[in-house]
C-alpha cells in the first residue's frame, strides 16, 4: 500500500510541475492530464494534452523515481515506443526528482524531453521549445563554535584597553565608558 501511496504522490509532484512549467510559456494552453493505465502498473505515466497556436498536441510523460545513466538509454527507447503508439504527434517527457547531467544529456540524445522537480526542464512539442535550468543546491554552511568565538574576539574589545589613550581622529571625542559586556561612547 505504502508503494502506491508514494508513486502516487510522486505523480502527483510531477504533473504540478508540468503544469507550473507550462503556465510560464504563453502559448501553449493546457487542456487536460490523463493517466494512462500501464499493463504491468511498475511504470507511473501519464499523458497532458496542450493546445500550441491553435494545435493539438500531446505530452507522453513517465514519471521515475530513478534516472541512472546506465539504466536511461533502455527506458527512454520504451518512453519513445509509448509515445508513438499513443499518438503521432505525442513528445515523450521523462520527469524524475532529480536529474544529473548526465541524465539530461542522454535525454537530449534521444529527443526526449525532460523536467526534473527541482525546475530543470528541456522539452520541444510542436513550434515551441522550453529550456530551464536552475543552479545547483550548495549546502548551507553551519556556523561553527571557533567562527563564533571569532566575531566575539573581533566585536569587543579587550577589557584593559584604554581607549582614551588612542590618538585623536580614531575615536569620537568625550569621555569612553567602559561595561562589563560592551563599549559604549558618549
Amino acid at each position: 500500500m505504502r508503494t502506491s501511496e508514494a508513486k502516487l504522490s510522486t505523480r502527483l509532484r510531477a504533473e504540478e510541475a508540468l503544469r507550473s512549467l507550462l503556465s510560464t510559456v504563453s502559448t501553449i494552453k493546457l487542456r487536460e492530464i490523463s493517466c494512462l493505465v500501464q499493463p504491468d502498473r511498475s511504470k507511473t505515466c501519464f499523458v497532458a494534452h496542450v493546445d500550441i497556436f491553435g494545435h493539438s498536441r500531446e505530452l507522453a510523460c513517465e514519471v521515475r523515481s530513478s534516472s541512472r545513466p546506465a539504466d536511461l538509454r533502455k527506458a527512454l527507447g520504451e518512453l519513445r515506443r509509448t509515445a508513438e503508439q499513443f499518438s503521432a504527434n505525442a513528445a515523450p517527457v521523462l520527469i524524475a526528482p532529480r536529474l544529473a547531467p548526465e541524465a539530461q544529456a542522454i535525454c537530449k540524445e534521444c529527443s526526449t524531453g525532460f523536467l526534473d522537480l527541482e525546475g530543470n526542464a528541456r522539452i520541444a512539442v510542436g513550434e515551441i521549445f522550453i529550456g530551464k535550468r536552475t543552479l545547483a543546491r550548495r549546502a548551507s554552511p553551519k556556523p561553527s563554535l571557533i567562527g563564533v568565538e571569532a566575531m566575539n574576539a573581533v566585536a569587543a574589545p579587550p577589557r584593559n584597553l584604554d581607549l582614551n589613550a588612542l590618538p585623536r581622529g580614531m575615536v569620537h571625542s568625550g569621555p569612553i565608558q567602559h561595561s562589563a559586556n560592551a563599549v559604549a561612547v558618549a
